[in-house]
């Protein structure tokens, strides 16, 4: 089974991005305001998880979202979609947008899902599947933290976090070949920006577009479609994709290029910041095949790293370097992590170019962007590239890299304790927890996040909670960090409420 890096502080490349060149000025800037007033809202569904520590891959069908108010529900989305969640533990997926919303006061989030299946992938190339039952038969309702009034003009994010390993680690996983049953845990933010890793995003598209200045360009996808209630036919989505002098362009071969080597019908992928328009840099005027100025899209992205060619020839790796960066050729070992389609131990020439973008991310300091002579010997990587044959055969293959994640080993990791609620001190901001092994002391602040997970008859529901609420008894899982005091500082607990009757 493949070694999985939690890397989910990747939001922090929002400031690196800002900070390090924004975008180009254009002439002529395109107003992304509309000219005429709106009579309804458009609302946007993100999703995104973090790793599972047993677990390649969870499988999900989305059946629809809906918003609920004291006015009725209003559906969001409405079919029947395959979300891999696990495929999302470093960025947001732009899963739907409806542009027809009648103004209200969001209360709660309603998502119905099935058919969910985790995935272990083995080093020999088969798998072992779990089916999952969820609780309530999929039904799940996300309370946000207050009312949230949707204005008619409003352009608005639903951001969607379905928590996997604390989903995981809340549920009595069972025995044998039964079934394991779920209680899914769903962070909800609503906002004019997306909720979670500051909207960074990888989309696939084809080119539909290109500024005569080189930069923004467009790209359409039909995968990730708009969807109105009355006309269920899902159309393309198509997004600006705004450019920096910080932007790395690679081929399909992973050779830079520019935006001047982009032609309209080629294949890109895009990993960078979704933003609505209206708060990105304004763009150049772009014309459609008739000469006419086209308006800008309803969200943009600013665009990190684009790499060319079909997609399955960019792979996503882990692994270790084995040597620093060659100050001059810019290349260095590194070492896969067993289970990614290579075989045990591979060993491969990892090659960074000047456009290529590093970053290293740290619990302490966050992310920064870095150079290749900022790497060190064992930092453990994330990278985005493309395999192509050495010069010389009897050398390693080379890896050109369009992006890495750099982490110093033991930097930043995550720990975590589950048990049972003994006692909570609501003034003293601590509680006691029972686990396999002790009894430990857990400590909170203002920054803390505390939910519980409510099962009823026909619904389960995720319900931001003070320690107040909490349960004597109740199943607890907490991440966080050792104090040095002897007592575990949470940065988030969930905890379960009413216990499902599978």
């Amino acid at each position: 089974m493949k070694t999985i890096i939690r890397m989910s502080v990747w939001y922090v490349l929002a400031i690196a991005l800002v900070s390090c060149g924004g975008g180009s000025s254009a002439p002529n800037p395109v107003a992304a305001t509309p000219p005429v007033a709106a009579t309804t809202a458009t609302v946007a569904i993100t999703f995104t998880d973090v790793s599972a520590d047993d677990y390649d891959h969870a499988f999900v069908n989305i059946n629809s979202v809906e918003l609920l108010s004291s006015d009725g529900h209003q559906t969001i989305f409405e079919g029947d979609e395959t979300l891999d969640l696990l495929a999302l533990r470093d960025t947001v997926q732009l899963f739907a947008v409806n542009e027809n919303v009648t103004p209200t006061t969001v209360e709660k989030i309603r998502i119905k899902a099935s058919n969910m299946v985790l995935v272990v992938d083995h080093d020999d190339g088969s798998t072992t599947e779990t089916d999952v039952e969820l609780v309530a038969n999929g039904k799940i309702d996300l309370n946000p933290r207050g009312d949230f009034p949707i204005a008619a003009g409003d352009v608005v994010f639903v951001s969607l976090d379905w928590d996997m390993n604390e989903s995981l680690k809340l549920t009595e996983t069972g025995q044998g070949n039964r079934k394991l049953v779920m209680r899914p845990v769903i962070f909800i933010e609503i906002g004019t920006e997306p909720g979670f890793k500051e909207g960074l995003i990888r989309v696939t598209g084809v080119v539909d577009l290109i500024a005569t200045d080189g930069t923004v360009f467009r790209i359409c996808s039909a995968e990730d479609a708009v969807q109105i209630p009355e006309n269920p036919i899902l159309n393309e989505l198509c997004l600006d994709i705004v450019v920096t002098d910080k932007t790395g362009l690679f081929a399909e071969d992973g050779r830079v290029i520019t935006v001047g080597d982009l032609n309209k019908g080629d294949i890109v992928t895009v990993l960078g910041l979704l933003r609505r328009s209206m708060d990105g840099p304004a763009v150049t005027p772009m014309q459609d095949d008739g000469g006419a100025d086209v308006d800008p899209t309803t969200f943009q992205v600013l665009a990190i790293v684009v790499e060319g060619g079909d997609p399955s020839v960019w792979q996503q790796l882990l692994g270790t370097l084995k040597s620093v960066v060659d100050s001059v050729e810019g290349t260095f070992d590194f070492l896969l992590d067993n289970g990614q389609g290579h075989p045990d131990d591979t060993t491969l020439t990892g090659h960074l170019d000047p456009a290529s973008r590093i970053f290293r991310i740290s619990r302490d300091t966050g992310v920064t962007e870095i150079t290749g002579a900022d790497l060190m010997t064992d930092d453990r990587a994330a990278v985005d590239a493309v395999q192509v044959p050495a010069a010389d055969a009897a050398d390693p293959d080379v890896l050109r890299i369009a992006i890495m994640l750099a982490r110093t080993p033991g930097d930043g990791d995550m720990a975590s304790i589950k048990g049972v609620i003994l006692s909570v001190d609501s003034g003293a901001g601590t509680l006691m927890v029972a686990t396999d092994t002790m009894d430990r002391c857990v400590t909170t602040d203002g920054d803390t996040k505390i939910f519980e997970v409510l099962v009823h008859d026909d619904s389960v529901e995720n319900v931001p909670v003070t320690l107040d609420d909490l349960d004597i008894g109740a199943k607890i899982f907490v991440t966080g960090a050792e104090d040095g005091a002897g007592c575990f500082a949470a940065d988030l607990i969930i905890a379960e409420g009413q216990v499902a009757t599978p």
